[in-house]
């Protein structure tokens, strides 16, 4: 995935995540702002993260953390501030749900969050 439009794309292959973003188009219309489409993908991971199945969940973090890892610096700042930290702030209270979401996190993403965190 070399652009943003693409990690889009890959996301919506699970349909939790197709819905977000209806969802963010009826809200915004169809130029919804990168920032808020990709907080609406993170919350929507956090809100119906025990419903996705393995392979979904398997495959929205792999998508995740190869943005991360991404030399398009658009493309993995939607992501990273967009994406991980409305998923972050929206599940780092709930002490049942945070660990499960953490096992997923690639070692980018974590190390981004910790980051996040130490400065707040």
């Amino acid at each position: 995935m070399e652009n943003w439009t693409d990690v889009v794309e890959a996301l919506i292959q699970v349909q939790t995540l197709r819905a977000v973003r209806e969802k963010a188009i009826e809200d915004w219309g169809v130029d919804v702002p990168n920032t808020v489409l990709f907080g609406a993908f993170g919350r929507g991971i956090a809100n119906n993260f025990n419903s996705l199945s393995f392979e979904e969940k398997r495959d929205v973090f792999e998508i995740v953390e190869s943005q991360m890892n991404n030399a398009n610096e658009n493309a993995r700042s939607f992501v990273a501030a967009g994406l991980l930290e409305a998923l972050y702030n929206s599940s780092r209270k709930d002490v049942l749900l945070w660990p499960q979401i953490t096992r997923h996190l690639g070692v980018s993403s974590r190390n981004y969050l910790a980051t996040l965190e130490a400065g707040a």
